[in-house]
């Protein structure tokens, strides 16, 4: 009996140096430090080894402090269902829906947290809250209810009473940590500081294992009863050597720093004249072809760049016309060969090629052959300026609108859609044509990027960049 005790008093030892005695809560792997514990673990640090090339291991980090509010009341509503929308002024930070206590006809209790990234909010502008139905067969939003934050008196209708938006009382601070790792196996460490203290820590597994780049999303609680003053936060993010066990490739982010946006809409918003992939040319005259069919192919020296075919504007043996733009990859091209042009009829029975006739670029004669005639090849004339727009957006149902001035007078409009609707933020890739027919002289053009407010149609969120 007293060499089982030994025995087992021994291996309770030897785990305990190796992993440590400490407590940690599973659901989001993290380690809440008392400062007792801070101070012992300061005072034997494990080995760092500095890592300059901290990118190669962790990019595009981004932490963003939760803000939590809480709504509360009551509904009658069917099945007990309701949306709701957060908006600061008229831009939408947040949506969603809840379900009360009971449906209706029933009163049933609303008690539900809403979470918002501080970065959604802008200035001190004042939030609200709507909240609604969707009729189950127009799909028509009915019954609205708008609660503005920390109103005095409590905002009620027929379907919703006592309705208060406030902020919520929270133990916690709470960060959303986003970006991307290349680490072993996607596991990565991280721990919160507030100066040289460890506040909490804890792990996190990558979407991918390295050295793919796998996304980051995780949720850091921080409690306030841990925190001193108004010292400012810092994240680590790091790995553990494997064989040696030390701290690699640490990567510090600090923790209350917002990046600024370019509007509460819209950001990192870049414009530049689109990249020329591909060389046009184009092809006219006339053919004398079956059906009004010919085929053509492109060649530099002995070599094919591109081929394809057309339709004459009537079949043989009457004399159609031929107009046809042809597009060759730019990676398909080299400088110090000229191009030809071969047209050609394939023959119904034998599969052969027929009535081949060659044409060079840019030949001041057109050229002719029995079924082709005043054939020419010149580059094309680009009717249209291109520009390539990229960034991201925060809009309602990812929709933006777009609009490009010279001066006063609107040159072309449209819209386009984000790869996300807001709240979140969608990447923007659009690509926008001008006609050259409508510019004039040699002012500037701009673009406008602007939502249209649902409720109103007016105009709001709109950025304005200088086109060059």
């Amino acid at each position: 009996m007293k060499k089982q005790m030994i025995a087992i008093c021994t291996a309770t030892v030897l785990v305990g140096s190796v992993f440590g005695i400490q407590s940690i809560t599973k659901a989001d792997h993290s380690e809440t430090l008392t400062p007792q514990s801070s101070q012992q673990q300061t005072s034997n640090p494990a080995t760092v080894t500095s890592n300059k090339e901290a990118s190669a291991t962790f990019r595009n980090i981004k932490t963003d402090r939760i803000e939590h509010y809480m709504l509360t009341g009551k509904a009658s509503v069917f099945e007990g269902t309701y949306q709701y929308v957060v908006k600061q002024g008229e831009r939408v930070i947040v949506k969603g829906f809840g379900t009360a206590s009971q449906g209706g006809p029933e009163w049933g209790t609303i008690s539900q947290t809403i979470s918002i990234p501080k970065s959604k909010l802008n200035g001190k502008e004042p939030l609200t809250v709507t909240l609604f139905e969707i009729d189950q067969e127009s799909g028509a939003v009915v019954n609205k209810l708008t609660a503005p934050l920390n109103a005095s008196k409590t905002r009620n209708n027929h379907v919703f009473r006592n309705i208060k938006l406030t902020p919520a009382t929270k133990t916690t601070t709470e960060y959303a940590v986003k970006g991307q790792a290349s680490i072993f196996e996607g596991t990565y460490q991280y721990a919160v500081k507030q100066g040289d203290r460890v506040i909490v820590k804890g792990f996190g597994t990558a979407s991918q294992g390295g050295p793919e780049w796998g996304a980051i999303s995780e949720m850091i609680s921080i409690p306030k009863n841990k925190l001193n003053g108004k010292q400012p936060l810092t994240l680590e993010l790091f790995e553990i050597d494997q064989e040696s066990g030390a701290v690699v490739n640490k990567h510090t982010v600090p923790m209350n720093v917002i990046k600024t946006t370019d509007n509460q809409a819209f950001r990192n918003i870049k414009v530049a004249a689109a990249a020329q992939t591909t060389t046009e040319f184009t092809m006219t005259g006339q053919a004398s072809v079956f059906e009004g069919t010919y085929q053509y192919v492109m060649k530099q020296g002995e070599r094919v760049i591109v081929k394809g075919f057309g339709t004459a504007s009537q079949g043989g043996p009457e004399w159609g016309t031929i107009s046809q733009t042809i597009s060759i990859p730019n990676s398909k091209l080299s400088s110090k060969q000229s191009l030809t042009l071969e047209l050609f009829e394939v023959d119904q029975e034998s599969g052969a090629i027929v009535n081949k006739l060659i044409v060079p670029l840019n030949v001041s004669q057109t050229v002719n052959n029995q079924v082709f005639r005043n054939i020419k090849l010149v580059p094309a004339t680009k009717t249209t300026i291109e520009y390539e727009v990229t960034g991201q957006a925060s809009v309602f149902e990812g929709t933006y609108q777009y609009a490009v001035k010279q001066g006063e007078r609107e040159i072309v409009k449209g819209f386009g859609t984000a790869s996300q609707s807001g709240p979140e933020w969608g990447t923007i890739s659009q690509t926008i044509s001008i006609p050259k027919s409508k510019l004039y002289g040699k002012q500037p053009l701009t673009l406008e990027l602007f939502e249209i407010d649902q409720e109103s149609g007016a105009v709001v969120n709109k950025l304005a960049l200088a086109l060059k």
